[in-house]
């Protein structure tokens, strides 16, 4: 008898319980975002144009540091001086993240080497460190703000599977997003050297005419102030606002639980905090 008091009360209140986990990993998750705005926004107090950091897509000339390309902040940009703690990068639900290794921070040894020393049982993943920084979050770096279905949007199987990536015939992409990617991933992957000269992570990038922001051709960085360019009517004092509100610079990885934050949200995240918490 005491026995199944025991089951029902556990089927009743274990469903309680899981949910209670689930939004404190919900608001832990929406916390990491609202920090990363937050260093977004000191970086881009510090830096030429007011630019948010640039994507981590660069090489290491004279280093015996990789090569690396990542959707996520160029990490020596941000770590540590600004990113006190990476811890910022992983999502509590993301119990496959590898920016951590026994609670040792892969950033810290940029080479891998060092913590191969350590843990020689760490996989080969420990010499591409910065690669890892966008397993729980992605990063853009520019200014994307043209997502809906157009019938100009390329079909990207092809590419992807140049790429060694199978996509099934037919699917497509943004045609911003595809302008402004492709001759930057063919140069990485492809045709020419892992070099940042070769990729331009820090400059704006040209798109066919009309997929641009604000229907230009030109996809902007994410700086300070960049919603400016999505105006498309200068008489309408609403069209700034709602352009900063479209500037997504992180987002959750597909798959996983919506969460993003824009440039307006950094905004407001950067107005009512200093720096980042500890």
């Amino acid at each position: 008898m005491v026995i199944a008091i025991i089951g029902i009360l556990a089927a009743i209140l274990l469903p309680a319980l899981a949910r209670a986990s689930e939004a404190a990993r919900r608001s832990s998750c929406q916390n990491n975002l609202k920090q990363m705005g937050v260093i977004y926004k000191m970086y881009a107090n510090e830096a030429p144009g007011e630019k948010f950091p640039r994507v981590q897509m660069r090489d290491y000339p004279n280093t015996n540091i990789k090569p690396q390309f990542s959707l996520a902040p160029d990490i020596m940009s941000i770590y540590p001086e600004y990113m006190t703690d990476a811890a910022v990068l992983v999502c509590p639900s993301d119990v496959h993240n590898q920016v951590f290794y026994k609670g040792d921070c892969l950033f810290s040894s940029p080479s891998g080497k060092e913590m191969k020393a350590k843990y020689p049982e760490i996989g080969a993943y420990v010499y591409w460190p910065f690669e890892q920084a966008a397993h729980s979050y992605l990063y853009f770096g520019w200014v994307y703000d043209k997502f809906e279905d157009h019938e100009e949007d390329p079909d990207i199987s092809g590419v992807a599977d140049l790429m060694g990536v199978e996509l099934e015939p037919g699917t497509t992409a943004p045609k911003q997003i595809f302008d402004h990617w492709l001759p930057k991933l063919m140069a990485w992957y492809v045709t020419g050297p892992m070099t940042y000269e070769a990729v331009e992570p820090d400059a704006d990038g040209e798109v066919s005419e009309n997929f641009g922001n604000g229907s230009g051709n030109i996809v902007y960085r994410l700086r300070e102030g960049v919603e400016r360019f999505m105006i498309t009517d200068i008489n309408n004092p609403g069209a700034s606002a709602q352009g900063q509100s479209n500037c997504v610079a992180t987002t959750r990885r597909p798959g996983k639980r919506l969460a993003s934050i824009t440039a307006a949200n950094a905004a407001n995240c950067a107005s009512k905090n200093s720096k980042p918490e500890k």
